[in-house]
């Protein structure tokens, strides 16, 4: 090897022959030929006191390796060829005279330039080829886990409202049966006791009778003889109510549902949305005037709030009405909690206060916000309130109003209609003053900014954010009269839009079974199977 290989190979990096850390071999024992790392030497110093250390800047200068002569304690010169062995220069005059001889050094560097070659090639191709290789496995395997515990999560949210679902058809039915077993009893206790009337006065009679004849009294013969009273009719059998229907009809249709939301591969479920043919699965007018505001309950039903109106109305898929509210100001948007209460923002000018309806009617403010007036609501997974106020800001607070933190300040009042949590943790938020879909962090970093999408049409009013299901954000843009998808590569592709009649969106909710609730200007609301 030349002095110039030989110094270029003691100063390529080197990792430890000695530890799993991969780290930088700085020296070199010459007895047991292995590279060192600065850590490992001090342990190598003490288990081989004799050994000789030295740093791998020194290899250059170093014999390393003398090679000695099989046959004589002699250092090795020459290589003989026919028997391909080093030999000394004893060798030569006994052994192996008359063979034919070669320089060793020649030899070795032959071989050496060998080993060098093939040390470079693993070096520069196979270690960084295994290496990116372990990078891309590590990246693959946390995606996989990530999936993993996203899909367990939905599936036990799916179990979990299933067996609620179930356990409120029980408790339905049974109780139509105690209503049953009620009005049963109510007519048999009626029929019986008029039984038992009929009884005792036929009792009566018989007895009197059997008196006068033993007796054979003219005055109580002819009395009783004479006597016209009419005597107790038996009763008919009495009209019962009918009994209730127990055909599982609900738990079949739930159940399929069920079936057609989670029946496939993990691979099916958290694809990109390349195939998506939204299908229009419900469409209603809502109940009340203007247009509605929307937030989805934990049994799939809906609360509306009117565009002018001091009311609230829940409804069902099919639009029809379930329960009413009277409410103290006008909404501008609501959100449902895990417990069933709404928070409420109400409209500019009839309140600075956040409210919360509870179940039992009471309307309690949790939260002003400074007389700025809000925009969009929305409920995170761990039950805080996400806030947009008519200033531009995106704020957090607790289920009662307090821990306030500002998550977001744009640059006008329309930097933050609406804001809404994704999978990950992070704050989508329309902002018209861009526009765009603007993420940032829990601390208001700035991660992305959407202002089109993958088909390169560009984002001019984005509206209403809504988490779905399978972690994607969909986003209503109502001058665009479309509704865009975003997954969890934050790419925005076109949803749906005026191909099924969409016009003018707003305001959007995503319910339990994944249907995607899509309210308009003119007061109609849109169910749709988009997955």
């Amino acid at each position: 090897m030349s002095a110039e290989e030989n110094f270029a190979y003691v100063q390529r990096p080197i990792p430890c022959d000695t530890c799993e850390n991969e780290a930088p071999g700085t020296y070199y024992c010459t007895d047991c030929r292995k590279t060192i790392c600065e850590e490992c030497e001090k342990f190598h110093k003490k288990l081989t006191i004799n050994h000789n250390v030295i740093l791998r800047t020194q290899l250059a200068d170093t014999d390393v390796n003398p090679i000695s002569c099989a046959e004589h304690d002699k250092q090795a010169s020459f290589h003989c060829e026919g028997c391909d062995t080093p030999v000394c220069g004893t060798c030569i005059t006994g052994k192996h005279q008359g063979h034919k001889m070669v320089d060793l050094h020649e030899v070795i560097e032959e071989k050496r330039k060998v080993i060098l070659s093939k040390m470079n090639s693993i070096q520069e191709n196979s270690l960084p080829n295994h290496f990116r290789q372990r990078e891309e496995m590590r990246i693959e395997k946390e995606e996989r886990e990530k999936d993993i515990k996203m899909l367990a999560g939905k599936m036990e949210a799916e179990n979990k409202y299933l067996h609620e679902i179930l356990d409120r058809i029980h408790h339905e039915r049974m109780k139509k049966l105690d209503n049953y077993k009620e009005s049963c009893s109510i007519i048999f206790d009626s029929h019986e006791d008029e039984i038992e009337k009929g009884i005792s006065f036929c009792g009566r009679r018989v007895s009197e009778y059997e008196d006068a004849l033993r007796k054979n009294s003219f005055a109580e013969v002819k009395k009783l003889a004479e006597r016209n009273e009419p005597l107790p009719q038996v009763r008919d059998k009495p009209n019962l109510p009918r009994s209730p229907s127990f055909i599982p009809a609900d738990v079949t249709e739930i159940v399929g549902d069920f079936v057609k939301l989670q029946a496939f591969p993990p691979s099916v479920v958290v694809k990109h949305f390349e195939s998506i043919t939204p299908t229009i699965i419900s469409k209603f007018k809502s109940p009340l005037q203007g247009y509605p505001r929307i937030s989805i309950t934990k049994k799939g039903n809906a609360w509306l709030a009117g565009h002018n109106e001091r009311k609230l109305a829940m409804v069902d898929m099919k639009g029809r009405v379930l329960d009413r509210r009277i409410i103290e100001n006008r909404p501008f948007a609501l959100a449902v909690m895990e417990n069933g209460d709404v928070v409420i923002n109400p409209r500019s000018g009839d309140s600075s206060s956040v409210t919360r309806l509870l179940l039992d009617g009471t309307e309690i403010p949790i939260f002003d916000s400074a007389s700025s007036g809000c925009y969009g609501i929305s409920v995170t997974a761990d039950q805080k309130i996400l806030i947009s106020t008519c200033d531009g800001r995106v704020l957090r607070i607790d289920g009662v109003g307090a821990n306030v933190k500002q998550i977001y300040k744009g640059s006008t009042q329309t930097s933050s209609i609406h804001a809404v949590e994704g999978a990950d943790g992070n704050i989508f938020i329309s902002d018209w003053a861009i526009p765009a879909v603007v993420i940032v962090n829990n601390d208001g970093k700035v991660l992305s900014t959407i202002t089109q999408s993958e088909e390169g049409e560009t984002v001019q009013e984005p509206s209403c954010l809504v988490l779905d299901n399978m972690g994607n954000i969909c986003c209503s843009d109502r001058a665009k009269d479309c509704i865009y998808i975003i997954d969890k590569s934050r790419k925005m592709r076109k949803l749906v839009g005026k191909s099924l009649g969409i016009k003018r969106p707003r305001f959007l909710a995503v319910d339990c079974k994944n249907y995607l609730w899509v309210t308009q200007r003119d007061g109609s609301i849109f169910v749709l199977r988009y997955l």
